[in-house]
């Protein structure tokens, strides 16, 4: 972890001029739009934030500009991305060579410059020990029966989990458990917005940490107990029963699927594995289920697109709220066509327009209604110089057609100026020998009969 490439697109787009000999003019806004929408899907495992990573450029490289299924339009940005890895200007040198911030944390605490680099602490916690693995099963000699026709494997003969210690051997294993450290349990706590905040950045938290530590039954109540407040917990246990007596599981399993206290489970007994995914997948349901609120769909509606926010944020934001305030799945394909409906509806007018000027806009997918929001999106500063211009040119020719038809205007400016300064009235326009106290012609003011009194 002694190098980092963060963040290449950002980089790339702010440090580097895309200015080759390709015909067009290269915009930031198109790159950013190809690195985080386009290239993800061409099936090269490009990440949406860019890479360095020259065999992974060249990969997508060659896709592009292949013949078949290729695409031109898109050659001049990943050909110059190449070109930047190839030449490796300085800046591309202090990227690739800054350290990894985590890594550097220490050292920067006692210069006091923490605090510019992370606004949340990541807390370190003593150097794990490492165990040595344990021995192996003692070697008996069996006699090799072949097993019969369709039967299944043994219990455990593949199996493979991450928190395990020694090594994975056919017809048997055993796992070494780690619990949790309070530095996990307190960077988690730490960089996650609250559940009643962003339940889904909890629920994503959740998942990833049972994908990975396969925690067991205590691990999962330390983890409640740290994330969530004791009402959370309440809801959490509530919806978790809700979600078996909704699928029709018998109300005395329902201790052993998802039971409140300790079952003493044990990873390493057959069959223990699978009862603990099953408790932890029921886990998952409770919480899913615990975030929403009663059915408003106002609140749905209330979610409109801001003026720099950009599709794919809305979209994030309104998904959000169909989570928190519906009982609806904005994930589902299901309901699929009811998103796309409401993204359409509450999206900024500039991006509405150009959908429902599309044939057949009700029944496109999220990825086209997507590409086209985001194309909308990257163009409005051209659109609004163009209208601009456009209106520039109007009103001129507006001051213009008004001049034409009125060739005594500049005449009439011209004697209302003279006359202000011989006292005429503001509305009044006075003839060149005519007097502004008795309006007689032949004389002006000063000469006037009526002032002389």
């Amino acid at each position: 972890a002694g190098q980092t490439d963060s963040k290449p697109r950002e980089t790339s787009s702010g440090r580097s001029r895309f200015n080759g000999d390709y015909g067009i003019k290269m915009t930031p806004e198109r790159l950013r739009s190809l690195c985080e929408v386009d290239w993800p899907t061409q099936g090269t495992n490009w990440p949406s934030q860019g890479s360095y990573d020259r065999s992974l450029v060249a990969s997508l490289w060659a896709n592009i500009i292949k013949d078949q299924g290729g695409h031109p339009d898109q050659i001049p940005y990943i050909d110059s991305w190449l070109n930047v890895i190839d030449n490796n200007p300085p800046w591309l040198k202090k990227c690739r060579t800054e350290q990894c911030k985590i890594m550097a944390l220490r050292a920067e605490i006692k210069t006091g410059q923490a605090n510019k680099i992370l606004k949340k602490p990541i807390y370190q916690g003593p150097e794990a020990e490492v165990l040595a693995p344990p021995p192996p099963p003692p070697y008996v000699p069996t006699t090799v029966v072949a097993p019969a026709p369709n039967a299944p494997p043994p219990v455990g003969q593949s199996a493979s989990g991450t928190r395990t210690g020694g090594r994975s051997r056919r017809r048997t294993f055993t796992l070494q458990y780690i619990p949790f450290s309070t530095v996990d349990l307190l960077n988690w706590k730490t960089h996650t917005p609250a559940f009643a905040e962003k339940p889904q950045a909890m629920l994503d938290l959740l998942s990833s940490i049972f994908a990975a530590h396969e925690p067991n039954w205590s691990d999962c109540q330390q983890l409640l107990n740290t994330l969530f407040t004791s009402e959370e917990r309440r809801r959490i246990n509530t919806q978790a029963w809700e979600y078996l007596k909704e699928n029709q599981v018998p109300e005395q399993e329902w201790p052993n699927r998802y039971p409140l206290t300790d079952p003493r489970w044990d990873p390493n007994e057959a069959g223990i594995r699978a009862t603990l995914n099953t408790y932890r997948e029921i886990l998952l349901h409770g919480v899913r289920r615990a975030a929403r609120k009663p059915t408003d769909l106002s609140r749905v509606a209330a979610v409109v697109q801001r003026a720099d926010e950009s599709p794919g944020d809305f979209l994030e934001r309104l998904m959000e709220a169909y989570r928190i305030w519906t009982p609806f799945d904005p994930e589902a394909p299901a309901h699929e066509l009811m998103v796309n409906a409401a993204f359409i509806g509450q999206c900024a007018k500039d991006i509405r327009t150009k959908i429902q000027k599309q044939p057949g806009f009700q029944g496109m997918s999220r990825s086209q209604i997507m590409a086209i929001a985001q194309k909308v999106f990257e163009q409005r500063g051209e659109v609004e110089k163009k209208e601009k211009k456009q209106w520039m040119k109007e009103k001129a020719a507006v001051i213009a057609a008004a001049m034409a038809h009125n060739p005594g205007t500049r005449e009439v400016r011209r004697s209302h100026s003279e006359t202000r300064g011989r006292g005429g009235g503001r509305g009044q326009v006075l003839g060149r020998n005519q007097c502004a106290v008795c309006k007689q012609e032949g004389h002006w003011k000063d000469e006037c009969p009526q002032n002389r009194g």
